[in-house]
């Protein structure tokens, strides 16, 4: 590595760590997990209830909750908290200031039921087989 590209990432380092906001790669990492969640869940529904009723069910459900919890982010996203750390900030005072954005709630909102609708789909394909 480059004595450039080694500054550069100190300095981004340095910079995140004094920073409260969320990181936006493992913001993004977090969605794999959340869809392939998702995905098992709506096959497990799919093939205990072995109808459409359930999945399609389980997908509203999900999807209901999850834009009352993109609600509460949206509400709260206009409060007073501290942007960037002040001093030697510990991880639960980081956690305590720390703030959702507003579009991971609502994509939060779409992946669970896409995901449950899929693994039932999966499920119903394996099943015409």
């Amino acid at each position: 590595m480059s004595r450039y590209a080694s500054e550069n990432v100190e300095n981004t380092k340095s910079a995140m760590a004094r920073n409260l906001r969320c990181n936006p790669a493992l913001v993004g990492s977090e969605f794999v997990p959340s869809f392939i969640a998702a995905v098992v869940g709506g096959w497990v529904c799919a093939t205990i209830a072995r109808n459409w009723k359930a999945p399609k069910g389980f997908a509203a459900v999900v999807f209901i909750l999850g834009l009352l919890v993109a609600l509460s982010v949206l509400m709260a996203s206009h409060d007073a908290r501290p942007q960037v750390r002040e001093g030697n900030v510990g991880n639960i005072a980081a956690m305590q200031n720390a703030k959702q954005p507003a579009w991971v709630a609502l994509m939060n909102a779409l992946i669970g039921p896409a995901g449950i609708l899929l693994g039932a789909r999966l499920k119903e394909g394996a099943k015409d087989s």
